[in-house]
């Protein structure tokens, strides 16, 4: 087994809360999106398929940088998802969740292990116990900030299986990965 490198994991949590909001002062978000309220609301013909293509007016969106500021400043709220600047909000197609988690990181402190998820366009977050993935359908989902959600790619979820350990979660078999000292489900085990 390879050696897990040991972090701050307080400092990693704190960055965490401070990117959902929680008391984090305004001049630590350079993109403060929850304190905007734009009168100019409109739609935007920008798309994020299923597979997490993006599309602007039908083309693929295939710059960088240009999708790094979108996922910077975007929200869902009341399943609706929008890209707002402190001078418009523009309503977004999502087919599905709009980001990916691309890769993870094991990390320990103090002797407990943690599993630091990174998604595309989004900060990294660590799987704690006030974080852990949603089933829908039997696809595991992590909900980012601002309600945002992150679908696991095909490669990170078998990477995490080859993690996990078989546990009985409520009469089911099901694949579970520790982080934080808690079970995470990655999904029940079909017999």
């Amino acid at each position: 087994m390879s050696q897990v490198p040991d972090i701050d994991i307080k400092r990693l949590l704190a960055e965490q809360a401070q990117q959902v909001g929680d008391d984090a002062p305004a001049a630590l978000d350079p993109y403060p999106v929850e304190r905007w309220h734009p009168e100019r609301v409109y739609d935007l013909p920008l798309e994020i398929s299923a597979d997490n293509t993006w599309h602007y007016r039908g083309a693929p969106l295939t710059r960088e940088p240009t999708r790094q500021v979108f996922g910077r400043i975007m929200s869902c709220e009341d399943g609706q998802h929008y890209l707002t600047t402190p001078v418009e909000k523009a309503r977004i197609e999502v087919a599905d969740a709009p980001f990916q988690i691309l890769t993870f990181h094991r990390l320990s402190e103090n002797g407990t292990e943690f599993l630091a998820l990174q998604p595309d366009y989004a900060p990294a977050v660590v799987l704690d116990a006030s974080r852990t993935f949603e089933l829908h359908d039997g696809v595991p989902y992590l909900t980012l900030h601002r309600s945002l959600r992150a679908r696991l790619s095909r490669s990170v979820f078998y990477q995490l299986t080859e993690l996990s350990t078989v546990e009985d979660i409520g009469g089911r078999a099901c694949a579970v990965v520790r982080s934080g000292g808690r079970s995470h489900v990655l999904g029940p085990i079909e017999a």
